[in-house]
């Protein structure tokens, strides 16, 4: 990823699989140097990190909106994850 001035969490949502809490966070967008938007997303267990990705878009919505739907296929694939007790993680299907 370009240079950008940092990454702060503006959104958490935390998820369920067998009886343990996961924590998804999401970045505030940075602009790059180069132009683009970079969202970075992170699921975390008892603060250890799971898995970690930085998305790119044209601008700071679709950045966001990019990590969100990569959030959601990457928890159904591993499966089992639940929001709310439901299977629907509520989160963009792209």
């Amino acid at each position: 990823m370009p240079e950008t001035k940092g990454h702060n969490e503006v959104l958490t949502r935390t998820f369920k699989k067998n009886d343990e809490s996961y924590d998804l966070l999401v970045s505030e967008p940075q602009q790059a140097d180069s132009g683009e938007f970079w969202t970075k997303v992170t699921l975390e267990r008892d603060s250890d990190i799971v898995w970690s990705h930085q998305i790119a878009g044209i601008d700071g919505v679709q950045s966001t909106l990019l990590a969100l739907g990569l959030a959601r296929k990457l928890l159904e694939s591993d499966g089992g994850f639940t929001f709310l007790d439901d299977a629907d993680l509520m989160l963009p299907d792209f």
